[in-house]
């Protein structure tokens, strides 16, 4: 099916992610949660990409509490953006935090040492979603939070894998005709059933 609109999209997989009974708070208006996020993180885990990072960038929505849980529980740094990168990032190091208090966000943000807009070199970057397509383009919640944060870190690093874990529901074929100049890919879409790795 063909969208007018980005927000056509979002409304659309809030909507439809309500109805199939997978939708876990919060969903509408945010990056949605989800029933099989924690398998979805599980599955990310087996990717080499993901065995051979030190640190990881992760986005601090609900859907990647689990990302973060596991990133600390191996020994990685994790990279986190504040809410609305209202002070920037802060890193929190696994041999400071407990596994379990990353998952919680103001817990996370009060146990990291915050970076502000200090640059610090993650080897893989994951985002939450709205929306992916088979071509790695990306729909976020609205705010070009997820967009501003890659380019962060592209601008000073280059070239950086980028993932984002979601349900099945919120995967399209294309979207690329909705699209802008400034609108960042993934590399790497993850669910709790599959992985699939964008032919670029």
């Amino acid at each position: 099916m063909k969208f007018s609109s980005k927000q056509e999209v979002r409304e659309y997989v809030w909507k439809t992610l309500s109805k199939a009974g997978v939708a876990l708070f919060p969903n509408f208006g945010k990056i949605p949660n989800f029933k099989g996020a924690l398998q979805s993180a599980k599955v990310l885990t087996n990717l080499e990409e993901w065995k051979q990072a030190k640190t990881i960038f992760c986005s601090p929505d609900k859907a990647q509490e689990w990302v973060r849980y596991f990133a600390i529980k191996e020994g990685k740094n994790v990279i986190m953006a504040t809410p609305r990168l209202s002070k920037g990032f802060v890193l929190l190091e696994a041999w400071k935090v407990k596994p379990e208090e990353v998952r919680f966000l103001r817990k996370a943000i009060t146990k990291g040492k915050t970076l502000g807009w200090q640059a610090f070199k993650p080897e893989l970057l994951i985002l939450g979603s709205v929306a992916v397509d088979l071509k790695g383009n990306r729909i976020g919640k609205g705010g070009g939070y997820g967009d501003r944060e890659i380019k962060f870190f592209r601008e000073r690093f280059g070239k950086i894998i980028i993932a984002t874990n979601v349900h099945e529901l919120q995967i399209f074929d294309d979207l690329s005709y909705l699209m802008q100049e400034h609108d960042e890919k993934v590399d790497i879409v993850v669910t709790n059933e599959r992985v699939i790795k964008i032919k670029k």
